[in-house]
């Protein structure tokens, strides 16, 4: 299975019942180019669509509350964390969606609260495009600048291990 589709799988995951972030991958893609990054994050942002639409339509058909309860069971997933979200999007619409991949706010949290925040289906699918590949692109232009910075110098460092450390950094912190 290629690398492209090992990275939608995980988005798709993450949108769903996952709590580690598909940039994981993403960032691992890109210490091979920009090129890749971008390819590889089109598969994420399918991956996410599909998981959204999953929350999208459990939150429809069993009701928002019945549907955060069922997340409340997954790692990293608070309550709170929903009620945040919920009233994010009710008070500030799109915007919520654009700058909760900042603030680790879940985007399933968002999927199953639009609904009930007057979003219909179709508008949330196109806020979730930019919402998802901010951070994305943000993540895989950094992860590029870094390798052309190794590079500039001559060091040679294992990809893998640089992107997994730096992950590892990131995930103790958060």
């Amino acid at each position: 299975m290629g690398v492209n589709w090992i990275v939608a799988i995980w988005s798709f995951c993450e949108a769903t019942f996952f709590f580690v972030v598909p940039d994981v991958w993403l960032t691992v893609i890109a210490t091979d180019g920009l090129k890749k990054g971008f390819i590889a994050s089109l598969y994420a942002l399918v991956g996410a669509l599909i998981g959204g639409t999953i929350w999208y339509s459990l939150a429809l058909y069993y009701g928002e509350e019945s549907a955060f309860i069922m997340m409340d069971r997954m790692p990293r997933v608070m309550l709170e964390h929903a009620q945040q979200a919920k009233y994010n999007l009710e008070v500030y619409g799109f915007s919520s969606m654009m700058k909760s991949p900042w603030l680790g706010l879940e985007y399933k949290l968002y999927a199953v609260s639009a609904d009930s925040a007057g979003i219909p289906y179709w508008k949330f699918m196109l806020y979730s495009i930019p919402a998802r590949m901010t951070r994305f692109i943000v993540l895989i232009l950094l992860t590029d600048m870094v390798m052309r910075v190794l590079n500039f110098f001559k060091i040679e460092v294992n990809k893998l291990i640089l992107v997994l450390s730096m992950w590892i950094i990131f995930y103790a912190y958060f």
